[in-house]
């Protein structure tokens, strides 16, 4: 619910905007998501609109409320980072990739559907505290703190203004590994590439050794 009400706030905004963006931009509201991403395969397989796309903002939840945490980026699409390090709120952590991607943790999200099968880039935020709550009669507006509203709403919005207008979206830049990627207090992000996380961990090991 509460990233319905996002997409609908976001889309209120942009169509009472005086500027139109360079990109086209669509809003798909999902429903058959969880046996299993039916809706998702559909669109990106044979929906008239599927091949103008090129970038996915997927908005996930598996809890209620709390930070939406960015967990998922690209792939191999660094040039994605440089936009989402302009939101009011960064908060993300690489870590949450590699376990989700190992399997370790048994869900899915429509991010895979549409990066497999319809060859997107793009990042995936899900809401993850007070999972307790989620899929339960608790699950519901009120259950909700209003702090988390405006988290994904500041956060939502200002990404898809700046892939809205990015010229990578239309002219993509060449594509290298996976990169490292964390938030500092949700003030800022920081990322790096595997290579340079490599070399910082042997430093460290060295140096700790020594």
């Amino acid at each position: 619910g509460i990233n319905v009400v996002t997409m609908l706030e976001i889309f209120r905004k942009l169509s009472r905007s005086p500027e139109r963006p360079t990109h086209n931009i669509i809003f798909l509201f999902n429903g058959a998501e969880e046996t299993p991403l039916q809706a998702a395969h559909g669109f990106i397989t044979k929906h008239k609109w599927a091949e103008e796309c090129k970038v996915v903002v997927n908005l996930e939840a598996c809890g209620a409320g709390g930070k939406i945490i960015l967990f998922q980026s690209g792939p191999e699409t660094p040039w994605i980072m440089k936009y989402y390090y302009k939101v009011p709120h960064p908060y993300g952590q690489a870590a949450g990739e590699e376990l989700f991607q190992s399997g370790v943790i048994p869900s899915d999200t429509d991010f895979r559907i549409f990066r497999d099968f319809g060859g997107l880039v793009g990042v995936d935020m899900a809401f993850y505290k007070n999972g307790y709550r989620y899929h339960t009669k608790f699950d519901d507006f009120k259950n909700i703190p209003l702090g988390s509203y405006q988290h994904v709403g500041d956060n939502a919005l200002s990404l898809v203004q700046n892939l809205a207008n990015a010229p990578e979206v239309s002219d993509p830049v060449p594509t290298y590994g996976k990169i490292v990627y964390f938030d500092i207090l949700g003030l800022f992000m920081v990322s790096y590439t595997t290579l340079v996380a490599a070399i910082l961990n042997s430093i460290t090991v060295i140096i700790s050794l020594s």
